[in-house]
């Protein structure tokens, strides 16, 4: 497996794996969508930065981040997802350790993830405890009645 920055013939097998994975509505694969656009159209203006999990010969997953605009040196995780028929295999273990270094080495002092508190998503939660995000903070009925939002953090190690 090759972890390395996505490019333009990855879009339709990330496309795949965001449309057949249960955690993400429709209009969450439209807008994830428009941001891999963005990103293809012109990375360094688009403020993301994506990784791909490169399996010769298909992708298994990819991860989007990026500094987040007007803080000192926080970094957003905003989009992450492994191809359901090959989780549980480290390739999000993977995508995620290279993604966080690479924020590391960028200057983070602040990682933050932003997620559900829907049960399809309590793998995924359990996936960033077990990597040592803390949660810090939670908003009720944020995305609709009866799913809010968890924000997770992770400081820069001493």
């Amino acid at each position: 497996m090759k972890i390395r920055s996505m490019i333009d013939r990855d879009k339709p097998a990330i496309m795949h794996i965001l449309r057949n994975t249960p955690e993400f509505t429709p209009e969450e694969v439209d807008l994830a969508e428009e941001v891999i656009d963005d990103y293809l159209e012109d990375s360094a203006a688009s403020g993301f930065f994506t990784l791909v999990a490169d399996l010769e010969p298909g992708i298994g997953g990819y991860v989007v981040y990026g500094s987040v605009p007007i803080s000192y040196n926080v970094w957003e995780l905003y989009w992450f997802a492994v191809d359901g028929n090959i989780r549980g295999q480290g390739i999000g273990r993977k995508l995620w350790e290279t993604a966080e270094n690479n924020m590391w080495e960028a200057g983070a002092r602040l990682l933050v993830i932003e997620t559900s508190t829907k049960s399809e998503y309590d793998r995924t939660n359990l996936f960033y405890e077990r990597a040592g995000y803390k949660e810090v903070g939670l908003i009720k009925d944020f995305y609709m009645i009866g799913d809010d939002q968890i924000t997770y953090e992770k400081r820069r190690p001493q």
